[in-house]
């Protein structure tokens, strides 16, 4: 007599799925990259398994089985062979042999020494409320590239000084705060940045990198600006400067008259010039845009500044500004 169907399948189906899982678990368990069975893929691996089996006993102690061996002689199987019991075994050993050989790798990874980090920002509270209706700039600390002497600068701080000074006498309704816990880093990134400027609900955050005189051999500090800002979609200009670019500065009184921070300046006014247009304060607005540095040759700043007059029905004067931007777009 020929072997019934369920009884080929039985047989083999075992050493098939025992060949597929440990081709997987020997792929997943090499490449450590690629997982191929997570612990959630193996915990309902294993309970299917497990209905599965039971189930299969339950139907051999019903007698509903039927068995033929190798000599073809028929008979009802009373219990669960070895064969099937070692292979159900082994295939649940394979499913989890990649999560226990990933958990290893991982302790062996997490055991090795780290450079100590400062706190991630989730771990502090937020410094801007939600719901603030100033424009918030975030100010962290500038990396130091080198130490001479133990001279350093503490750049950040000088800069969030400027600004509130600034927004004092420019009435530019803005809220400056200097992140003195934060992270420092060489090379802080784009994405994590952004990361702590939306989780301390700010509008700009400012950080960058510098060296001393002493390590560059040209006789000046260099100094770098990094920004990202969270603009709205009504304004043009520049949302973000993440290059590497580093500057000369005699020292701490160029950064407090601004240098190197003109794009910074000039993101803070246009802000609050779209600021005053939006509340019809026509008038401050202009005032204000005017105060971008070298705004005479800023296309973006003397358009909206054209597009301000027209709205303020000053036609003369909108129709000079669009004549100036003809003319810097003809020069340049």
């Amino acid at each position: 007599m020929k072997k019934p169907t369920h009884q080929k399948f039985i047989e083999n189906a075992g050493w098939v799925f025992c060949a597929i899982l440990a081709v997987g678990g020997l792929l997943d368990s090499i490449s450590n990259a690629i997982n191929l069975i997570n612990i959630k893929v193996a915990i309902i691996a294993t309970v299917l398994i497990t209905i599965g089996f039971s189930i299969l006993n339950i139907i051999i102690k019903e007698r509903k089985i039927n068995w033929v061996s190798n000599d073809g002689k028929e008979f009802v199987i009373t219990k669960i062979g070895k064969k099937i019991t070692w292979s159900i075994s082994g295939v649940v050993l394979l499913i989890w042999l990649p999560i226990v050989l990933n958990t290893f790798t991982l302790n062996k990874k997490n055991s090795a020494p780290k450079q100590p980090k400062s706190k991630e920002p989730e771990n502090a509270k937020p410094v801007f409320e939600k719901k603030s209706k100033s424009y918030n700039v975030l100010v962290l600390p500038f990396y130091k590239e080198c130490e001479f002497n133990g001279i350093s600068y503490d750049i950040g701080a000088v800069i969030c000084k400027r600004l509130r000074t600034l927004n004092q006498l420019d009435s530019l309704n803005i809220s400056v705060e200097f992140l003195d816990d934060s992270i420092q880093l060489k090379s802080i990134g784009y994405k994590y940045a952004e990361k702590i400027m939306q989780y301390h609900n700010a509008d700009l955050i400012i950080y960058g990198t510098y060296s001393l005189k002493e390590c560059e051999g040209d006789g000046h500090n260099k100094i770098c600006f990094n920004y990202v800002s969270n603009i709205a979609k009504d304004v043009i200009i520049k949302s973000s400067n993440v290059e590497y670019d580093m500057k000369s500065f005699s020292g701490i009184n160029d950064l407090r008259k601004g240098k190197g921070q003109e794009e910074i300046d000039g993101i803070i006014y246009q802000i609050t010039a779209w600021s005053y247009f939006h509340h019809n304060k026509f008038v401050s607005a202009i005032q204000t845009l005017k105060k971008v540095p070298d705004y005479e040759s800023n296309f973006d700043v003397l358009e909206t500044i054209s597009l301000i007059y027209s709205a303020a029905q000053e036609v003369d004067s909108a129709f000079k500004i669009l004549l100036r931007l003809y003319k810097c777009m003809s020069s340049s």
